[in-house]
């Protein structure tokens, strides 16, 4: 997705929309840290929302501000089960992403530019990938869609992670995206206690 819109062939980036949701946690103790409140607030942010979020700064950039609402509706979380948060980016697209704790999984990544959209929809948990629908449009064209088989991504990560440590090679993720992430998820967590409009 990043190369393709780099490259120009869906226009330029204009909206993100981006899902990473589950129910695994509802099988969780009661006292487990993922749970609670005082070490974790802001649950489905850590849990699953934070790699929308760096999703989001690798295809869009640098973050600007951030508007989040956290609720508990579907479980007895303490630190929320349902979270939504909109990004503006410094060069004007926006993000709409989504974490939730009390649903089935839903993976899901879009991003509409002014050629064209392009969708990845995860086919099951990446725990257990069993692969990608990639949906791609480009104006007065039809829709073409492809299915990508599973990818040890976690494994791949890990190993330019080593190569980086040894001197071998850059890491893929550069770190001005790493702090974007970083001040992104304290911003969220401001966003939610105060219920305004934070800027990162």
């Amino acid at each position: 997705m990043r190369e393709r819109f780099a490259a120009g062939e869906f226009g330029n980036p204009l909206l993100l929309e981006g899902n990473f949701s589950q129910d695994k946690f509802l099988n969780l103790p009661h006292d487990n840290w993922r749970l609670s409140n005082a070490a974790n607030p802001v649950g489905p942010l850590s849990a699953t929302g934070i790699h929308m979020v760096d999703l989001s700064i690798a295809l869009l950039g640098r973050p600007t501000s951030v508007w989040a609402r956290l609720a508990q509706l579907g479980s007895d979380f303490e630190n929320g089960d349902t979270l939504s948060m909109t990004f503006g980016f410094a060069g004007g697209a926006t993000a709409m992403l989504g974490a939730v704790l009390a649903t089935p999984f839903m993976g899901r990544l879009a991003l509409l530019g002014s050629k064209g959209w392009m969708e990845i929809r995860d086919r099951s948990h990446p725990e257990n990938s069993t692969g990608w629908d990639v949906t791609s449009v480009q104006r007065d064209q039809t829709s073409v869609t492809a299915f990508y088989a599973p990818h040890p991504a976690v494994r791949d990560n890990l190993e330019a992670f080593g190569r980086a440590a040894l001197g071998q090679a850059p890491y893929p993720v550069a770190p001005d995206e790493m702090l974007a992430n970083v001040r992104s998820f304290e911003a969220i967590q401001r966003s939610v206690r105060s219920g305004t409009i934070e800027i990162i």
